[in-house]
């Protein structure tokens, strides 16, 4: 349970952090924040080895996910750039997707509550975003949308990730 709420705790603190860094122009601090967080989460994980390329794919997904809204006009970033959305957002990914394994873990046999988790709560971090100025949805009702699919559909997309790390750590012990 320790190891549960401070996962939650890194996450949330890496939020804060990236979306604070990012509106002080320091952008790098959280993305900073949000690599030595990874690092410490792989070095305590019970499955190094899973972790240390699932939670990357999983930001990377994330990430896409974002650029794609941000491309279709949902999101904009008023530090520009040239990506269309900026690293301190896949530094976020990073960081939430070190919940996935431990916090979110329960999800791996509920999709139907992924979807729903990832569809309210994901639209609400940028909704929180963008009172902090670091995030804009150009058209509120487009940018709802679009979150809301994107991260109810990536939610039970990433506990199958998990569910596939949980078949496979069972098969091994049978070996």
């Amino acid at each position: 349970m320790t190891r549960v709420i401070l996962n939650v705790l890194g996450h949330h603190a890496a939020w804060w952090v990236c979306v604070l860094a990012a509106r002080a122009d320091q952008a790098w601090i959280g993305v900073a924040f949000a690599v030595v967080l990874f690092a410490i989460h792989l070095a305590f994980s019970r499955d190094r080895g899973f972790e240390a390329w699932s939670i990357p794919l999983a930001a990377g997904l994330g990430y896409a996910g974002d650029t794609l809204i941000t491309l279709l006009g949902g999101l904009r970033f008023p530090d520009g750039g040239v990506l269309p959305a900026p690293l301190w957002i896949a530094a976020l990914w990073l960081a939430f997707a070190t919940t996935l394994n431990t916090a979110f873990r329960w999800l791996r046999s509920r999709p139907g509550t992924a979807f729903i988790i990832g569809a309210v709560f994901g639209p609400a971090a940028y909704l929180g975003g963008a009172l902090f100025d670091v995030v804009a949805l150009p058209n509120l009702v487009r940018g709802i949308v679009l979150l809301v699919m994107v991260w109810g559909l990536l939610m039970p997309v990433l506990a199958v990730l998990g569910t596939q790390a949980a078949k496979s750590e069972a098969a091994e012990a049978v070996v």
